[in-house]
């Protein structure tokens, strides 16, 4: 039988093997010890988030850009945010790029329009509407982003956490009939 003590407060507490061997270990081994408990009990740590489902371009858009001329697959470089900085920490939510030059019939300097999605090791962008820089002129998109490799979404660079993303602000846009 294990021993008991008896606490300021008279209470008794029994200590059992697990816990005496579990004392003479350190930080280091306490460490240890609860993490391959974890393992054993499934316990939640940080998660990777998966990566986001396919879905339809908005209504139009595809027509829109055909009207810009801009092609499935048509590709251009952009600010992400309009940044000049070169690392940003990002959010999923709604965001912008800046394209400088012209994309086609899309005027200089046009903002395009939508969200970030964090999935996997990556910020995936889906832009919806393309808006003129100066001015008031919209239209429906469908744009997905990339990194310079061609690679759908960007990588996530070393300080990124779970719910903020390190990136490069350099950016490729992608126009798409579906976001993948």
């Amino acid at each position: 039988m294990a021993p008991s003590t008896l606490s300021d407060k008279g209470e008794a507490s029994v200590k059992n093997p697990q816990q005496k061997q579990q004392k003479g270990l350190g930080p280091v081994g306490k460490a240890i010890t609860t993490g391959s408990a974890c393992l054993t009990l499934a316990c939640t740590g940080p998660q990777v988030r998966p990566e986001p489902p396919d879905e339809p371009c908005p209504s139009g858009a595809v027509q829109a850009m055909a009207k810009l001329d801009i092609d499935i697959g048509d590709t251009k470089r952009g600010l992400l945010l309009g940044s000049h900085t070169e690392i940003l920490s990002v959010r999923e939510g709604w965001t912008h790029v800046r394209i400088p030059s012209a994309f086609k019939d899309l005027p200089p300097n046009a903002l395009v329009k939508g969200r970030l999605l964090l999935g996997g090791d990556r910020v995936y962008g889906r832009f919806t509407q393309a808006q003129e820089y100066e001015g008031t002129r919209t239209w429906p998109v469908c744009m997905e982003l990339e990194d310079s490799d061609g690679k759908r979404g960007l990588e996530l660079e070393p300080g990124s956490t779970a719910d903020t993303a390190k990136v490069f602000n350099s950016v490729v846009v992608r126009a798409v009939d579906r976001f993948k």
